[in-house]
């Protein structure tokens, strides 16, 4: 749950991943955001989809914020789509993002998702997320048909206020969800983390 960025796209012929990955390298650098390389392979014992094994995960993750999940941008060497491996919960396996998937815009309307690669800017607060829609932006040159889908409307509209106003609403919902957790854990003996606000602190409260 949280203001999060989905997008979703495939590199063309006339660049190479390793092009995006030096730009992104000396992008990051300029800028003194962390970065990192990632070159996996999918194998029998990583993956539960057959038709992926032998292929691999390539590209780079960006860090950039504490509080803000990696915004990765890797891609499947095959198709050379967007893509990243990710644990499916209770199985020990993992899942390609080529798989689709289901999610809830901020009115609860259920949206599929068609392997798209997400980036959760909530915790960190609007600034760390303007700076995800800009590294997008700059995805842009190399993926001119990168499909973007931004919680916080950021992306489409440009509006900061917007952008806050957003993830203040949500922040509040969390907060409301946390509050009401902390009570019935309160009457169990059990601690529950009770939300975070707009820009990122952590609450934690035990009882």
């Amino acid at each position: 749950m949280g203001i999060t960025v989905h997008y979703t796209g495939t590199l063309p012929p006339e660049h190479s991943i390793g092009e995006v990955i030096d730009h992104f390298k000396q992008f990051c650098f300029e800028r003194e955001l962390e970065c990192w390389q990632r070159d996996d392979t999918v194998t029998a014992d990583n993956c539960l989809g057959k038709a992926d094994i032998g292929t691999h995960i390539r590209g780079i993750e960006i860090n950039i914020h504490p509080d803000c999940e990696t915004l990765a941008l890797t891609f499947d060497t095959r198709t050379r789509r967007l893509c990243d491996i990710w644990p499916q919960r209770g199985t020990g396996k993992k899942f390609t993002c080529g798989k689709p998937w289901y999610y809830l815009d901020l009115e609860g309307n259920r949206h599929r998702s068609e392997g798209s690669l997400f980036c959760k800017t909530q915790y960190a607060g609007a600034y760390a997320h303007v700076v995800v829609c800009r590294l997008l932006q700059e995805l842009k040159n190399f993926i001119p048909c990168l499909e973007v889908s931004d919680e916080g409307e950021y992306w489409e509209t440009g509006d900061i206020e917007k952008l806050t106003e957003n993830i203040g609403h949500l922040g509040d919902m969390i907060k409301a969800l946390g509050e009401a957790l902390k009570g019935i854990a309160g009457e169990e003996g059990m601690g529950v983390v009770v939300g975070y606000d707009i820009v990122g602190q952590r609450k934690l409260s035990r009882n």
